[in-house]
């Protein structure tokens, strides 16, 4: 009788865990295939991310510069600065904006890595974000001299 007993319990034993390694078996995540990341000839990508930094170094480069760029951001008016400063801002933010232009209509694609915030997309947001708004001072300054294929 106690033979059985053990036998019983050895044998429920042996069905619980066969159940639970066909639950774990059937809900398993199922094996993913990353495809390899291919990217376009000629992607422009890393010459605009190149080119965004290198505008937002020269930005922060003297006190002068930052506060003319500070004003140009100010979106709530036309034309937020005097012609001689906006001379000077475009004098210097110019070579940025024609390597920047080169690469306009190339394909550009990126593939952020989401595991790390400090790289890849992520890190070039802001430097992007000035370029935008360099690019934005110019065309609301150009519209607002009444020229619009300058814009």
């Amino acid at each position: 009788m106690r033979t059985a007993r053990w036998g019983c319990l050895i044998t429920i034993g042996l069905i619980i865990l066969l159940i639970a390694g066909v639950a774990i078996w059937a809900y398993r995540s199922p094996r993913l295939e990353v495809p390899v990341r291919t990217y376009p000839p000629n992607n422009a990508y890393e010459h605009l991310a190149t080119t965004a930094h290198r505008l937002s170094r020269a930005l922060r480069s003297t006190p002068r510069l930052q506060a003319l760029h500070a004003r140009a951001s100010d979106s709530r008016v036309p034309a937020p600065m005097s012609p001689a400063d906006h001379a000077e801002y475009v004098r210097a933010v110019e070579p940025f904006l024609q390597g920047y232009r080169r690469y306009l209509d190339a394909p550009c694609k990126v593939v952020v890595d989401y595991s790390n915030p400090n790289t890849g997309a992520f890190s070039n947001g802001a430097a992007f974000r000035n370029l935008a708004r360099v690019e934005n001072y110019l065309i609301r300054s150009a519209l607002a001299r009444n020229q619009q294929a300058e814009a």
